[in-house]
This record gives structure tokens, sequence and C-alpha cells, in this order.
């Protein structure tokens, strides 16, 4: 029998062995039908976890199956990068398709400046573009232009007539989740303009204007203050939704739900 996907870690979301700090961005493209993008989760109250669950049932159903679903996790802090191959092993394992990018997600394609906040007995949260404290070390991170990755590998997927799950009238679905840490004001307004973000059903996240002044290479907006970086994030999320030729559609939320949430690694054959 095909296995259902219920609304745990091995079906959509991360557990306690893949939750990456900082400025994680993760794919999930259902088989390749649809495509869920996380850019990283972290524990939440009972009420966003209900919000979560009613959001992944709107948008993808409720008979999902994990066979169904392809992975692309973009991991830059290589503090996690054993962890995340540890996953990918075991997802294989299962049949199940999930791909580690070590690299961050930007506007261009070369590197990105990151931040070890020392905050490591944290799980490095802080882990971003922004140094938060004199005790933060820089370390240059590989970066692609996100963008363009998904118009190559996600929308120009080709997508199954039969699919293992069951999906109603829901048909194709791309669903991100934003969650990078600063990097947000470089990479939606190349998403927006390179009409990238259209092929893209739902972006669902954070902003952090408390991280300004941001000065990203090639930013041409000055975020120097946090009520100027909440103006921007506010103005761009308005922008995303407002097309009736974009099917995108933007929601302001953070979840990071399954931190700790106990579920093991997946073992073959043992549901």
């Amino acid at each position: 029998t095909s296995p259902q996907a219920p609304l745990h870690i091995h079906s959509l979301w991360k557990n306690q062995h893949e939750r990456q700090m900082g400025a994680t961005m993760s794919f999930w493209t259902l088989a390749p039908i649809l495509v869920f993008m996380d850019a990283s989760c972290l524990n939440q109250k009972s009420t966003r976890k209900l919000k979560i669950a009613n959001l992944f049932t709107s948008q993808f159903g409720g008979a999902r199956d994990n066979r169904d679903f392809c992975t692309f996790e973009f991991e830059p802090n290589p503090a996690h990068q054993a962890t995340l191959q540890t996953n990918s092993r075991a997802y294989k394992a299962m049949g199940w398709r999930y791909h580690v990018k070590n690299v961050g997600a930007s506007d261009n394609n070369g590197t990105m400046n990151f931040y070890h906040q020392g905050d490591e007995k944290e799980e490095e949260w802080g882990f971003s573009v922004k140094q938060l404290n004199n005790a933060a070390t820089k370390v240059s991170i590989p970066a692609i232009r996100f963008s363009k990755w998904l118009e190559e590998h996600v929308h120009k997927r080709k997508i199954p007539s039969t699919p293992h799950g069951f999906y109603g009238n829901n048909g194709a679905k791309v669903v991100m989740k934003m969650d990078v840490e600063g990097s947000e004001y470089v990479l939606l307004p190349d998403l927006i303009l390179s009409g990238a973000i259209c092929g893209i059903d739902l972006i669902f996240g954070e902003f952090h204007p408390h991280f300004a002044p941001l000065d990203s290479p090639g930013q041409h907006v000055p975020l120097e203050t946090a009520a100027k970086a909440k103006d921007f994030g506010d103005a761009l999320a308005k922008v995303i939704s407002s097309s009736t030729n974009c099917k995108t559609v933007f929601q302001g939320l953070d979840s990071e739900q399954y931190l700790h949430d106990g579920m093991p690694l997946p073992v073959p054959n043992s549901t």
C-alpha cells in the first residue's frame, strides 16, 4: 500500500535531526507534482501548529504520499552538513527524494558572507548574514542565484500524470517557506523582477527588520533602520500578492514547530 504522508517531519517538515538554523532554504517538490521550499523552521506554540497544519492541507490536500515529493534543502551553515547528509541517506533508503545543497540562496551566483554568532550551544540560531555581536566570526559561503535555480529545477519539472497520493482539485503546487535571516531583502526582489516568483503558489515566512542596518552587496534600497526595513518588507509582501497575472500569495507566518518533536529518522518497513 502507498504510505500516507501525515503532517509531521517525514512528510513535509523537518524534525530535531534536520532543523537547521540561520539562512536555511529547503524545497520540497511533489513527485514533482508538489513543491515545498523551506527556509527554516523552529518550535511553535500550538496555535501556530494548527495554522501550519491547515495551511498544508489547503495547499496539498489531506492524502499526501511521501513518494510524490522531491526535497531540495539549501543550508549554508557548514556546521549542519553532517546531519543533513545523515538525513539524506535515511530518506533515500525509504525511497524518498531529498537533496542537500550546501549553498546560500541569493540573487547572484558567487559567495555570501555569513556569521557564526558564538551560539553553538543554542544550535546556532543566530547564523545569518548579519553580525550580531563582537564575538561573531565571518565565513564565506558559496551562493547561487535562487531565481535561476528555481526556473531550471522546479518550474521546468515534468509533472507526472498519475501521482501516488490523492490531491483532488489541488493539482501541482509550489509552496515556499521563507526564513533566510536577512537575505530576504535581496532574494525577494530578484524573484519578483525575474518573474520566477509567479511559479510559486504560496510563500509564507518572516522578515527580519530588527537586523537593520542591512547593506547586502548590490542592495539598492537603503535599510538603515528597522522602520525602513519593515516598510520595505511590507511593500514586498503586498507586491507579491497584488498581480492578477501572478498566482503567488504571501502570508506572514513564522513556524519552527518540529525542532524537537522526538520523531526518529525513518527506517524502511517500519511503518
